[in-house]
């Protein structure tokens, strides 16, 4: 073997060191079989490639980029280097940068899984939903092997209301993964919602034959029987799921699912004691949303007004942007009205619809958001606005809850035979709408 192939080898070995290295929590380490490999061969790209890397994982962003610039002066037509610039430009927060890499890097041959799912990323963060599912699914063409490119795309699918897409996507899923748990729970999540309990069943029966005792299964199956009204046998199921081993994983979510249980059978102090109980059970100072929510629902049924001002504010304070908070901003004004303190609940009604607003312009697909919108403006005597935001909601879905808030829109108007219309139609799609107002109990 000549000294110029030795060279080569001993460059390789460094670098192959290097990423052992890196790997194994040393990257200072690493960093140094860099330098030995750059300093015997300083147009060996491999080397300014994985260095950069290496400072692209450890957030030295600046010290990345040159060692890519330099990758790029010995071959600018090595397509990798585009895509890493491109996750750099991302990663930095500049996002227009990182597509025109990465489509740089397609242009030069470079095709790769990860490339194709940035993009869809990125599409998907800036609302280019087409070109997001385009690239999801380049992605999973490429490497079907990926459980988080088939479950970010079902993801997106179902943001867009595309139920029966998802619903193939998460097929596709448990046929090629049949290992993977999301797909089964995110199966059994959207035939909840669509209330085909049955082949929700199904799907959840299969994973249990698969994953036996799993927690976070079981604790699907135990919703299954709180949705379909079976409430004997979600509380004995959840007595038993306490004596698996494990169980301790989803504690939090067995007490909230209890409390819903009692909550459901109008047994509101059983129902509060739970929801307390799983408030206990998170740490450091943080908040249960979910358990916040429904003692908010509870204290709101038992005319609780104060007790429904402290959840009210205690969700509207954490910034989740999510279906909880987003129903505190209603019921904080509502709890202030009820205590008297009218001028007050007016301000925090006109807070709330600027908030509304802000929400469904961000996302258009959050009807919770226009309901309570809607009751709003109902509130501060508005019907024109408060009706025409519930008919809105109406051309999309017709579901009991939008029916329940028109009969309270017509109530407010006096207009009893209307409120008692819509209330009737709203009965007959889902006996349960009297119990709930913008988003499932369960």
């Amino acid at each position: 073997m000549d000294k110029l192939e030795e060279l080569k080898l001993q460059v390789k070995e460094y670098n192959e060191q290097a990423l052992v290295l890196q790997n194994n929590g040393k990257p200072e380490e690493a960093y140094e079989y860099y330098d030995k490999a750059n300093a015997l061969d300083s147009m060996y790209i491999e080397t300014y490639i994985n260095r950069a890397n290496l400072y692209l994982k450890n957030e030295k962003y600046d010290e990345a980029e040159v060692n890519y610039k330099k990758a790029l002066m010995i071959n600018k037509n090595d397509g990798r280097i585009f895509f890493h610039l491109g996750n750099l430009s991302v990663l930095k927060g500049d996002t227009n940068a990182g597509i025109e890499y990465y489509n740089k890097a397609i242009s030069l041959g470079y095709v790769a899984a990860r490339l194709f799912y940035s993009m869809g990323l990125i599409y998907e963060e800036t609302k280019n939903t087409d070109l997001s599912l385009r690239n999801f699914s380049k992605a999973i063409h490429l490497d079907g092997n990926v459980p988080e490119y088939r479950i970010h795309k079902a993801s997106l699918q179902v943001t867009l209301g595309m139920y029966e897409e998802a619903l193939t996507t998460l097929k596709e899923t448990t046929s090629y993964l049949p290992d993977v748990y999301e797909g089964y729970h995110y199966s059994f999540v959207i035939l909840c919602s669509l209330k085909r309990f049955e082949e929700a069943k199904d799907i959840i029966d299969k994973a249990l034959s698969l994953f036996p005792g799993d927690p976070a299964l079981v604790l699907d199956n135990i919703k299954y029987y709180t949705l379909t009204s079976q409430y004997d046998k979600a509380l004995e199921m959840i007595a038993e799921a306490r004596k698996m081993e494990g169980y301790q994983a989803v504690e939090l979510e067995l007490l909230i699912e209890q409390g819903k249980v009692y909550m459901l059978q109008n047994e509101f102090e059983k129902a509060t004691e739970y929801l307390r109980k799983s408030e206990e059970l998170v740490k450091d100072g943080g908040e249960n949303a979910e358990a916040l929510f429904l003692l908010m629902l509870i204290y709101a049924h038992n005319e609780k007004y104060e007790l429904l001002l402290k959840c009210a504010e205690r969700l509207s304070e954490m910034k989740t942007d999510n279906s909880f908070e987003r129903a505190a901003f209603y019921y904080k004004p509502y709890a202030l009205n009820k205590t008297g303190k009218k001028e007050e609940a007016k301000k925090y009604y006109k807070e709330a619809i600027s908030y509304y607003r802000s929400a469904t312009i961000k996302e258009p697909t959050l009807v919770d958001a226009y309901l309570f919108r809607a009751l709003c403006h109902k509130e501060l005597e508005d019907y024109v606005k408060a009706l025409e935001l519930a008919d809105y909601v109406g051309m999309l879905l017709d579901s009991s809850e939008v029916h329940m808030v028109k009969s309270e829109i017509y109530h407010a108007m006096k207009d009893i035979e209307m409120a008692n219309k819509e209330k009737d139609i709203a009965k007959s799609i889902d006996t349960g709408a009297v119990k709930r107002r913008g988003e499932e109990l369960v």
